[in-house]
């Protein structure tokens, strides 16, 4: 059990106020579909890679470079593939000091494409013993490391500054989603399903394997399975991974953002769900980048069908969260921090008959937007039936529609329970069932306002 003592008060930090209101927009590149994977930052906006189909959804697909300026307008758009065959990529979008290394897939081989700062093609290459590529990175002492799955395995290959093979390992039945790079640039870690491998650089030797498993809570009948969507450095000798749990029956299907901070070593510091914890939704994290200034954590994903975010400290506390208001169903959002802003892309499914790659930026240096910002309200909140020996009822109003962190501690101040409550504009009925715990005084707040903790009595 974590420690923390409770005050007289409970007092948040003091959210910036934007100037301005946040960018969205949709891009239709072509009349079949497309999908950004990967954004970047650059001196004068942005780039967004990703792939399309041209005509229908049948026909063979390219990968595109989208050029945006500061406010999201699109600059330039260039398009690499031929028209008889399928060219496509994941996150695999490297940045170079000179341009751009791609990695994804054509004709079912691995597929690199090299192109300058302009997005003139300098080199491409198919990698005809290995499989699709899912995700490359850059080495610190050159060249590249990709992964993906062939023949039914994870496979990682490191590969040369010109994109020659210096070593293609297979590994156990799994697939090789995302990948990064220890802090001392000697070891690479792959996630995939629900495994994570450690894999020595200089000659591709299993160093270990892990399984995650489902922690032991969540909604009823639990959950049964997880899969890892995505991996991040966070700080020296340590990493995040981000994806979904899942409750696999047909009848209660759910499932939760997962999020995770383990050690290079191979232990887990902590690992924890948010988002829609009490509900049937559909929620997954599908991105998760380190801010290091902050040593925050920064995870993307979709709830219900909408992209959203959380940022949470590297104690897995939840700092904050938004609904980034994308129009459509969205799929697979990234996002990053970049500069004084957010930035995220991925696809929007309009209608379910055309899916657009779309461009969400903050309204400022915080996650947090103008729509959406909340001047620290000292909510006032009451607790009844207290004492009680089940369900508490809370009875409070709320200025906006936020997710909200509650909190139950015992007298000596330890965590007992905690949870993540969506909550609408104004006046909130929530019941919160505290039969499980022990008989004596608790007190209950809500840290993400200045409100007064509530102490109450378990009989």
């Amino acid at each position: 059990m974590k420690q923390k003592l409770f005050a007289a008060f409970l007092l948040a930090l003091p959210l910036c106020m934007p100037a301005q209101a946040p960018v969205k927009k949709d891009y239709q590149l072509s009349i079949a579909f497309d999908a950004g994977t990967a954004i970047h930052a650059v001196s004068d906006g942005y780039v967004i890679f990703g792939h399309m189909r041209q005509t229908t959804n049948t026909s063979p697909s390219d990968i595109f470079m989208l050029r945006l300026d500061q406010q999201g307008n699109q600059v330039s758009m260039m398009k690499y593939g031929s028209q008889t065959e399928s060219e496509s990529m994941g996150r695999g979008a490297v940045a170079l000091s000179d341009g751009w290394l791609l990695a994804g897939e054509k004709n079912s081989n691995g597929y690199l494409l090299r192109l300058n700062n302009s997005g003139t093609v300098l080199w491409s290459k198919e990698v005809t013993n290995a499989g699709a590529f899912a995700d490359a990175a850059a080495l610190p002492g050159g060249g590249f490391l990709v992964t993906g799955k062939s023949a039914g395995k994870m496979f990682l290959a490191r590969l040369g500054a010109d994109g020659a093979t210096t070593w293609l390992k297979t590994y156990t039945a799994g697939t090789g989603v995302n990948l990064s790079i220890s802090s001392n640039g000697g070891n690479g870690f792959v996630i995939g399903g629900n495994k994570i491998w450690k894999i020595r650089l200089s000659d591709g030797t299993l160093v270990w394997e892990k399984t995650a498993a489902p922690l032991p809570f969540g909604p009823t009948g639990g959950f049964e399975s997880l899969e890892l969507r995505d991996i991040t450095p966070a700080g020296p000798g340590q990493f995040a991974v981000t994806g979904a749990y899942l409750n696999d029956q047909v009848t209660t299907l759910y499932s939760a953002y997962y999020t995770a901070l383990w050690k290079e070593s191979g232990e887990i510091v902590w690992e924890k769900y948010f988002k829609g914890a009490q509900s049937d939704d559909i929620n997954e994290g599908t991105s998760v980048f380190y801010q290091s200034n902050a040593q925050h954590l920064l995870i993307a994903g979709s709830e219900s069908g909408a992209a959203s975010a959380v940022r949470v400290d590297l104690s897995g506390k939840l700092l904050d969260s938004l609904d980034l208001g994308i129009a459509g169903y969205n799929l697979t959002p990234v996002m990053v921090k970049a500069g004084a802003y957010y930035v995220a892309t991925g696809a929007a499914l309009a209608n379910f008959q055309n899916m657009n790659t779309f461009f969400y930026r903050s309204a400022g240096n915080a996650l947090r937007s103008a729509e959406t910002e909340i001047k620290n309200p000292a909510m006032a909140f009451d607790l009844t039936p207290n004492p009680t020996a089940g369900l508490l009822s809370l009875n409070f109003y709320y200025p906006v529609a936020q997710t909200l962190q509650l909190e139950i501690a015992d007298a000596a101040g330890r965590i007992v329970w905690e949870s993540f409550l969506p909550v609408t504009e104004g006046a909130n009925q929530v019941s919160v069932d505290v039969a499980q715990l022990p008989k004596g005084m608790y007190w209950l707040a809500i840290p993400a306002t200045s409100g007064r903790p509530k102490a109450f009595l378990k009989e």
